[in-house]
């Protein structure tokens, strides 16, 4: 694996935006450093790179949640 591996052009077909991109990496790394199981063995020896390379092979997905209405108020 390089520096490149998964490219950002991979990765980007899988979210709908870096940030989705950026977040999901971040908590599935937190997850493996927290002794989660790795779906995808030897990807890389950093959680991140572990978790990137899980997004790029479509073994973790990311969805995005829908975004919150503004002024909301329950009915009563």
């Amino acid at each position: 694996m390089n520096i490149l591996d998964p490219s950002l052009d991979q990765l980007m077909s899988k979210v709908e935006s870096k940030y989705a991109l950026v977040v999901a990496a971040a908590r599935r790394g937190r997850q493996i450093t927290e002794g989660r199981d790795k779906v995808v063995e030897g990807a890389g020896p950093k959680p991140v790179t572990q978790a990137l390379k899980e997004i790029a092979d479509g073994f973790v997905r990311v969805v995005e949640a829908p975004p919150a209405r503004e002024n909301y108020m329950p009915e009563a």
